[in-house]
This record gives structure tokens, C-alpha cells and sequence, in this order.
């Protein structure tokens, strides 16, 4: 396990010094030359008369008709035999190349978001209430939640929570916040409730995307040991939903014992807890983990830092200057991205000035400061710890076009 930062900016590491490979040669103009020059030759051969194709020769129309078919043929075969790859294998092709190491390399199928609903009952009752497992709620645009526990509301009381999972199976179902999932569907009981969702919707998730597969079946073998190495708990941490995208194992001295694991999500989110106890799930079972391991699981640490930057365009741009200013802010929103995209990534200021000249700025300064208010500046350069995550403060967001200058 690390004694230091893991950065881990794309799937799967392992792979890049692996070189590219070409089965076939697909290039059209060298097909079609090479075709054309051995007709000539045997043309010669045969009747001992050199003959030049013209371009508008039958004969040479014929060749590159077939030669058309040669090249669709050449990138089927390329194509087929790279499937054969780790490196280029995508879809059912992969998924058949990690069946080499059994079941434990199944790609992770889609998952369905969860949420906590509450029901409330319109009157105390003098007897406990049960509602059972199937309850269902919707949103406005009709996604339905289904209860997975018996709440029993006991008498005199009025509202009991169960845990409820989305029926569309997916992405689709998170981000709804507490009070959105509110609508009752199949209630039938001859007592009335109203209900709402008092956790947002999270952890729904589609199928496992084949870059992140690719990683994760280079990373199979490593699952096979149980003596310890970070790849075997990143391997599992991946295993137990599919929109991880990293997984910090961590072990210092002083801690000799503990793993510590540290999930990130899809576009650099946090797992919400019921990703946290997935991953613990799936990396501490004794037949994963070393005896002697103690396995947490946290979240990392997020670092606030604040965007504030001034940024001029030169005068002969001002006929574009919208079409600027649009990517100017694109470029501070993928920088971000990028920046919150690895746990342990430093934060890289100048990384933004170079990602917002080339969307078309002629320079970038820092927004000023103002006596007794905090006006937030470029953020300086970070070097963040191996659990940190940098995340920008959406409070503290500021880009402003100051207008135009010469050369």
C-alpha cells in the first residue's frame, strides 16, 4: 500500500507504454498505388507492352471499385483482430476478453439510485401502523421509489422512514433533493399518508464504461492475492459500483494494519455513504484482505479554493468577443473538471491562465481586493496530500471581461 500520493489522471495508466499495433495497412492511397503499379507490371509481364493507367481508363476504375472493397475489408480486419486486445477491445468484446478471469471480472452492471421515504400519516392512530415492503413514490416527472423495509409507526406517533431504491435502473434517478420524490402511486391502505424523500436520491449509475472496465480488468490478476497490494484493494473498490473512477489506498507507519481507501465518483463527486459501505462490502470479506488488515473507508478531503480572475481581449476580436467570452468561460469550468477529476491532483493555476488564453484572452490578472470585503483572486498553486480533492467554492466564482487592448 502507498506511503504517498497516488495521482491518477486516466485508464488505465498501465497501458500507455504499451505501443500501438496495425493488423492491416488501411491507407487507401497506398492500397490503390500499389494495386495500379501491380497491374501495370503484369500488363508488361504478359503482352511485354508498358501500358499507364489514365485516370479515366475503364480498367482503372475498375481497380479502385475493388480496391474500395480491399480497404472496407482491411478495417474489419484490423478491427476484429484488435478486439483480441486489452488496449482497443470495447463492448461485448471486452467483456468476453475479461471472461478469462472468471466471474470476478463481470463487467459491473447498472445500478439503482437510492433514497430514504418518509411517510406521514394524516392523524395519529391508536393502534402501530405497518406499511410493508413496496411502497411506492414518484417525482413530477414520474420516476418511481420503492420502500425495501417494513415501517411499523407506532401508536400516537405519526411518520416512519425506510430505506427505497429506484425502479428505473440507472443515473437517471439521482440528484433529487429532500421533498422532490412526493407523489404516493400504488397506496391502497385504508389509512391516509403523505410521503417525501428526506435523503437526495444518489448512487444510481449505469453500466460499467468500458475505459473503466479496461482498467479494471489489467487490474484482475492483482485480485487474486490476498498478501496486500493497493492494486487488490483498488480492484475491489472499482468492483462495487461502476462509477467510481479512483481509489486512493493508503497505509503509513504509523498505522501499520490499516488500509485506508478512499473512493472518488464520476466527474469528481463524493460517495454518498451507501458507495462508502459498498466499497467496504466489497474490500473487507477475509478472503480479499490480509488477516491482519483493518479496512476504513473514507471520503476525501475536499479543499476549498476560490476563482476570481479579470481577463482582456484585443480590439481586433470584438466582432467575435461573444463567441470569446463563451469560451473563455467554458475554459474555467473544464479546468474545474480537470482539476477535481484525481484525489491527490495539485491545484495548478497555471494550467487556468493557459486553458483561458487559448479559448482567446490576450491576458489574465487576478480580480482585486476590496478594503473589508474578501474578493477572491487566481488560486495559487497547491500541492495537495494524497486524501485531498480540490474543489472550487461556487460562492467564490468570479471571471469578468474587461475589455479590449491593442497588441
Amino acid at each position: 500500500m502507498s506511503n504517498g500520493p497516488i495521482y491518477q489522471p486516466t485508464y488505465p495508466p498501465s497501458l500507455a507504454h504499451v505501443p500501438d499495433v496495425e493488423f492491416a495497412v488501411k491507407d487507401p492511397a497506398l492500397i490503390k498505388a500499389e494495386a495500379i503499379a501491380d497491374y501495370q507490371t503484369a500488363y508488361l509481364a504478359l503482352t511485354n507492352i508498358a501500358k499507364t493507367l489514365a485516370p479515366a481508363d475503364p480498367i482503372r476504375m475498375l481497380i479502385l471499385t475493388v480496391c474500395q472493397l480491399i480497404v472496407q475489408l482491411r478495417v474489419l480486419i484490423d478491427q476484429g483482430c484488435k478486439m483480441n486486445l486489452l488496449k482497443y477491445s470495447v463492448g461485448d468484446f471486452l467483456t468476453e476478453l475479461a471472461a478469462l478471469y472468471g466471474p470476478r471480472a463481470d463487467r459491473v452492471p447498472a445500478q439503482a439510485a437510492k433514497t430514504t421515504l418518509e411517510f406521514t400519516l394524516t392523524a395519529t392512530m391508536t393502534v402501530d401502523t405497518v406499511i410493508t415492503p413496496g411502497a411506492q413514490a414518484s417525482t413530477i416527472n414520474e420516476l418511481v421509489f420503492e420502500t425495501t423495509e417494513t415501517i411499523i409507526i407506532p401508536a400516537g406517533e405519526q411518520s416512519g422512514s425506510s430505506p427505497a431504491e429506484c425502479l428505473t435502473i440507472g443515473r437517471v434517478g439521482n440528484g433529487y433533493v429532500p421533498g422532490q420524490v412526493s407523489a404516493l402511486v400504488n397506496w391502497n391502505q385504508p389509512f391516509g399518508v403523505n410521503v417525501r424523500n428526506i435523503s437526495e436520491t444518489a448512487g444510481g449509475a449505469d453500466d460499467e464504461a468500458d475505459d473503466r472496465y479496461r482498467y479494471r480488468t489489467w487490474l484482475t490478476p492483482e485480485s487474486f492475492s490476498t498478501c496486500g497490494p493497493e492494486d487488490a484493494y483498488r480492484y475491489w473498490a472499482l468492483r462495487a459500483h461502476p462509477d467510481i473512477i479512483q481509489c486512493v489506498v493508503y497505509s503509513a507507519p504509523a498505522i501499520a494494519g490499516e488500509a485506508h481507501l478512499y473512493p472518488l465518483l464520476r466527474g469528481g463527486q463524493i460517495p454518498p455513504p451507501e458507495v462508502l459501505a459498498a466499497v467496504l462490502a466489497a474490500c473487507n470479506p477475509r478472503d480479499k484482505r490480509p488477516v491482519a488488515d483493518y479496512v476504513s473507508v473514507f471520503t476525501p478531503q475536499e479543499v476549498l479554493y476560490p476563482i476570481g480572475l479579470d481577463w482582456w481581449a484585443l480590439r481586433e476580436n470584438e466582432i467575435v468577443i461573444a463567441e470569446i467570452q463563451q469560451k473563455v468561460d467554458q475554459a474555467v469550468d473544464d479546468w474545474i473538471l480537470w482539476e477535481r477529476g484525481a484525489i491527490g491532483a495539485d491545484i495548478i493555476p497555471d494550467e487556468l491562465v493557459r486553458r483561458v488564453i487559448q479559448a482567446g484572452a490576450k491576458r489574465v490578472a487576478g480580480t482585486g481586493s476590496a478594503p473589508g470585503a474578501f474578493v477572491p483572486v487566481i488560486p495559487a498553486y497547491q500541492d495537495l496530500a494524497y486524501n485531498q480533492l480540490a474543489v472550487n467554492d461556487p460562492d467564490q466564482k468570479v471571471v469578468t471581461f474587461r475589455g479590449f487592448e491593442d497588441p
